[in-house]
């Protein structure tokens, strides 16, 4: 399992984010922070460890400090991320105050109520980063959680693979791994298949060669990190699976129709504008 060391936050933040199209996070990664994600809407199929379990629309996922764990789905999402450290708990809770907030994470997704969602979602619009109360927002969203934690989490091992066609796994393989895929031969050579089984496969269930698709992935991922990360596009270009930054710049424009940094700027303030 390829895993990357994330961000280390000393605060507690909350964030919304919002995809026009499905993204598949190319590698499993941890931080050193407990991270909630509430989805909005869609689906996705979330991996934490060696677990799988599926997350719908005002469904919460639970991620334990250090936990390694990633995303994929083919559908849009809109999603609430929250996140806060060790520190932060020990700086305004009591051990004993902080055991009985952190009972929701024993579990790994909550379905909440509607009248539930709505609480986090107004918590969310109207959170301010930074404010010294804010220690009283992270307990009303805990309480929260606990409260609508009443059932046992239902997942599957990540490592269990059901009996499926050839196809389906190189399908399968392709999404979980584009960022590394550099030729064919890649796939061809783990799967021993020929080169043109697997343009049929690709051709058949997306109608397109795997190139295409591979970089349909690489960009639809580039977009998402543009447009809520604040690493340099050269940076983006290498963590997408591109070698060449120029490449990365001319793939860009053809798919997406403007220059990344074109799209990083539009996006920072179509954002910008809604929170205003």
């Amino acid at each position: 399992m390829n895993t990357k060391k994330r961000f280390i936050i000393d605060d507690f933040i909350i964030s919304q984010e919002s995809m026009d199209h499905g993204w598949t996070m190319p590698y499993s990664h941890c931080h050193a922070a407990y991270e909630i994600y509430i989805l909005k809407s869609g689906e996705r199929t979330v991996t934490i460890e060696d677990m799988e379990y599926t997350a719908k629309a005002m469904d919460a996922t639970l991620f334990c400090s250090n936990a390694s764990h990633k995303s994929r789905g083919d559908t849009p999402f809109s999603g609430i991320c929250i996140h806060f450290s060790e520190r932060y708990l020990d700086l305004y809770f009591t051990a004993e105050a902080k055991k009985q907030l952190m009972k929701c994470f024993r579990h790994k997704v909550i379905s909440l109520s509607d009248t539930d969602f709505a609480a986090i979602q107004s918590i969310a619009d109207n959170f301010t980063e930074g404010k010294s109360n804010n220690f009283l927002i992270l307990a009303s969203v805990l309480n929260i959680l606990n409260c609508s934690a009443k059932t046992e989490d239902t997942g599957v091992s990540a490592d269990s693979k059901k009996k499926v066609k050839k196809s389906q796994r190189i399908l399968e393989y392709v999404n979980e791994n584009y960022v590394y895929i550099k030729k064919i031969s890649d796939i061809t050579d783990i799967f021993k298949v020929s080169e043109n089984y697997v343009f049929q496969i690709f051709r058949k269930n997306y109608g397109m060669t795997p190139k295409h698709y591979i970089n349909k992935l690489r960009i639809n991922n580039a977009c998402h990190r543009l447009k809520y990360s604040d690493k340099s596009i050269k940076s983006i270009a290498y963590d997408c699976g591109y070698d060449s930054y120029e490449h990365f710049i001319n793939v860009f424009k053809q798919k997406v129709g403007c220059t990344p940094s074109e799209y990083k700027i539009c996006s920072k303030h179509t954002a910008l504008s809604r929170k205003i």
